[in-house]
């Protein structure tokens, strides 16, 4: 069995799959601003934080490029 390739399904999944990270990373941040989450990219909290900022812009910078605001 074959399946046609579907290019808005596949911006479909990607959009939703990247913002669905997107909102775990913002959660993730939340909880390691206020101490109850364990580091991600760095142990020093603050630069954990920056990193966790960083990679937040990132996501909805690819957003942005399939035409999704964030």
């Amino acid at each position: 069995m074959k399946i046609k390739q579907c290019h808005e399904l596949f911006n479909d999944i990607t959009t939703h799959n990247l913002n669905e990270a997107l909102e775990i990373l913002k959660e993730d941040h939340k909880r390691r601003k206020k101490g109850h989450a364990l580091a991600i990219f760095e142990h020093d909290i603050n630069e954990d934080l920056s990193e966790i900022k960083r990679h937040i812009k990132a996501f909805k910078t690819v957003l942005l490029y399939y035409g999704v605001k964030a």
